[in-house]
C-alpha cells in the first residue's frame, strides 16, 4: 500500500484544528487558580462525541479535568491498549512579541502560544482518530486517547493520573520532537537548600548569624564536592546528569542580618543515575554546614524505553517506509512519558515542531511539520491494521 498523503482539504482541516485549540487559552502555572484546561476539555469532549467515542472525565482536585476517550466496542475485549496522550495546558504568554491567541497563519507557520507545545501534536492526534473511524480500521491493539492537565508545572497531572492507576500497554506522548520517534529523555529533580541564621541589626552583625553566608558555604560544598561528580555515569544519547543553581533568596530588609536563605537547584538526570543515591549524597554534604537542610521540591524519573519494544520497532519501521528519520531520538527535556513509563507502559514521545520554539516569545509551528506528523502516525496505524506490526 502506498503511503497515505493528505489531501488539500485534510491539510486545511489540520491547520483549523490547531487554530481552534490555540484560540482557547489554557495557561497553567504553579500559582494558577480556577481551571485553565476547561475550555480545551469541553472542545475535546464535543470532538470525541462526534467520533462516537465514550468520554470519561477524570478530575484532579480541585477541578482540573483529564479526558479518557475510547470506542464503546473496545470496552469488553482483552487486546493490549495503545493510548495517544497529549497535555492540554500551556505556559503563560507573558513577554510574547505576537498575539498569543490569534493563531495567525503566515510564512508557512501557525503563530501563537501552544502551537508548538503542544497543541500542534494534539491537533494531529485528533485528526488521526477521525481517520481511524472514517477508514474503519481494525487494529490489533485497542486505541484510546488521554488528554492530560497540568503538565507545564512539572508533569503534575500525569503524576496524579498514575497515582490513580491510569496506565496502558503502549503510549505515544505528544510533544515537539521534530517528527522523530523519541525513546529517552532526562528526568528532573528540583531540590531546595535552606539555611537558618539569627536576625540582628546590621550595625551590630556580630550579634546575629548571617544565613546568606551559610548559604554561600553550602553552595560551595556542592560546587566543590558534588557537581564535579555528575560527569559519571554517562548515557550514550543524553550525556551526563547536569545541575544548575537557578534561584537564591535571602534577607528581609537592607538593615537586618538575614536569618533565612533559600537556594534552588534544577537537576536533569539521565537513566541509570540513581536519584535517591545522589540525594543522600547531597544531604550528607549539606549536613556539614551549620543551620543548613535540604528539601526535595519535585522529582521525576527519566525515560529510557527499550528499542526492542513492539511500539518502537513499529514506529521506526513506518518511518523507514516513509523515508523519514528512523534513528531513535533523545530529548533534553521532561515529558509525561516518564510518569507513565513507571507503570510498565512502553512509551515514546512524538510530535511536530522543535523544542527551541516552545515557550518562546514568538512561538510558532511549521505547517509542514504538522502535516508530516499526521501522515506518520496514520501510516503507523495503517501498518498495524495490515498486520505489519504486532
Amino acid at each position: 500500500m502506498p503511503p497515505y498523503r493528505l489531501s488539500d482539504r485534510e491539510k486545511a482541516m489540520l491547520v483549523q484544528l490547531v487554530q481552534d485549540l490555540v484560540r482557547i487559552p489554557s495557561v497553567s502555572a504553579d500559582d494558577v487558580t480556577g481551571c485553565p484546561e476547561a475550555g480545551v476539555a469541553d472542545y475535546l469532549e464535543t470532538y470525541f462525541r462526534r467520533l462516537d467515542m465514550d468520554v470519561q472525565r477524570i478530575v484532579m482536585p480541585p477541578n482540573r479535568p483529564n479526558l479518557l476517550a475510547s470506542w464503546p466496542q473496545d470496552h469488553a475485549d482483552d487486546r493490549k491498549r495503545l493510548v495517544l496522550t497529549v497535555h492540554m495546558d500551556t505556559v503563560e504568554p507573558d513577554g510574547m512579541t505576537i498575539d498569543p491567541f490569534a493563531a495567525d497563519v503566515r510564512d508557512g507557520r501557525i503563530w501563537g502560544r501552544g502551537t508548538c507545545d503542544t497543541k500542534g501534536a494534539l491537533a494531529a492526534y485528533l485528526w488521526v482518530l477521525s481517520k481511524v473511524r472514517e477508514l474503519k480500521l481494525e487494529l490489533p491493539w485497542k486505541l484510546e486517547f488521554l488528554a492530560v492537565c497540568d503538565e507545564e508545572t512539572g508533569c503534575t497531572g500525569s503524576r496524579w493520573l498514575v497515582d490513580q492507576g491510569v496506565s496502558a500497554d503502549y503510549m505515544i506522548v505528544g510533544e515537539p520532537t521534530g517528527c522523530r520517534i523519541a525513546t529517552c529523555h532526562r528526568g528532573r529533580v528540583m531540590f531546595k537548600i535552606i539555611t537558618e541564621g539569627i536576625a540582628a541589626h546590621a550595625s551590630v552583625p556580630d550579634r546575629g548569624v548571617n544565613a546568606v553566608y551559610r548559604m554561600n558555604d553550602a553552595i560551595n560544598v556542592l560546587r566543590q564536592k558534588w557537581l564535579p561528580t555528575l560527569g559519571r555515569p554517562r548515557h550514550e544519547q543524553l550525556g551526563s546528569t547536569t545541575s544548575s543553581l537557578t534561584l537564591v533568596r535571602g534577607g528581609r530588609r537592607d538593615n537586618i542580618v538575614p536569618d533565612r536563605c533559600q537556594a534552588v537547584f534544577d537537576t536533569r538526570t539521565i537513566p541509570g543515575h540513581d536519584q535517591r543515591q545522589f540525594l543522600e549524597t547531597i544531604r550528607s554534604l549539606i549536613s556539614t554546614v551549620d543551620g543548613a537542610s535540604v528539601d526535595v521540591i519535585k522529582s521525576r524519573s527519566p525515560l529510557d524505553t527499550d528499542s526492542a519494544s513492539p511500539l518502537v520497532q513499529g514506529l521506526l519501521q513506518t518511518c523507514r517506509t516513509l523515508r523519514e528519520d528512523d534513528a531513535p531520538a533523545a530529548l533534553p527535556y521532561l515529558t509525561d512519558a516518564s510518569n507513565f513509563a513507571e507503570t510498565g507502559a512502553h512509551c515514546v514521545v512524538f510530535g511536530p515542531g522543535g523544542i527551541d520554539k516552545a515557550h518562546s516569545a514568538d512561538e510558532y509551528l511549521e505547517i509542514d511539520q504538522l502535516h508530516r506528523s499526521a501522515e506518520i502516525l496514520l501510516a503507523f496505524l495503517l501498518d498495524l491494521a495490515d498486520g505489519r506490526h504486532r
